[in-house]
């Protein structure tokens, strides 16, 4: 009988982008938190980079959605679909070789959705599930001791929110999220320069 694998998992709820992190292997999916779903079916036609070159277009059979708008859950249902669809595919639909699941959140996600993320593991069989706002996870992941008896502040710039937090003795104290980010300043890059030459450019 093959041993049964044990791996930690961590996936960040990006705006923009849906991060996986397999413990031991690095950064395994780092793709658009974007999904195109069939409109007849329901059924999940693509994730991620594929799912974006069909953003903004008009289709009769595909509906393309982003479920986190600006920091906030649109979508609970869909996030689950994108976390399936993207976990069977990096684990070729073994997910009982997950042991341990970690979600990094917005700082401002209420507890009713913090509760339904959660939910939204154990769904995926997953019960050892744990939420962390992701300015904590930034702030361990750049070495800083946030356990130590001083205050640190973490400035989290996405591509929805930017996340400002205060963080001493392990705990976030202080935390304010503004709708100002990548996105915001993409747009502003993408109007300065149609105006003022008469360019269109993408982002």
């Amino acid at each position: 009988m093959k041993e049964k694998t044990n791996l930690s998992v961590g996936v960040d709820l990006g705006t923009s982008n849906l991060l996986i992190y397999v413990e031991g292997q690095g950064t395994l999916f780092n793709e658009p938190s974007i999904i195109a779903i069939d409109k007849a079916t329901g059924n999940v036609v693509s994730v991620g980079y594929e799912a974006a070159k069909l953003d903004g277009k008009t289709h009769s059979k595909v509906e393309v959605a982003r479920p986190l708008q600006g920091g906030v859950i649109s979508d609970i249902q869909l996030i689950r679909e994108i976390l399936l669809f993207t976990l069977d595919k990096i684990f070729l639909s073994n997910l009982d070789s997950i042991s341990r699941l970690l979600i990094c959140i917005p700082s401002e996600i209420t507890n009713t959705e913090k509760e339904a993320i959660i939910e939204l593991g154990h769904g995926l069989g997953i019960q050892n599930t744990e939420i962390e706002q992701e300015i904590k996870a930034g702030a361990l992941g750049s070495g800083v001791d946030i356990f130590a008896p001083r205050g640190h502040m973490v400035i989290d710039i996405g591509g929805g929110t930017t996340d400002f937090g205060i963080l001493s003795l392990g705990e976030v104290v202080l935390s304010k999220s503004i709708k100002i980010a990548g996105d915001y300043f993409d747009k502003q890059i993408i109007d300065y320069v149609k105006t003022t030459h008469k360019l269109e450019i993408g982002n």
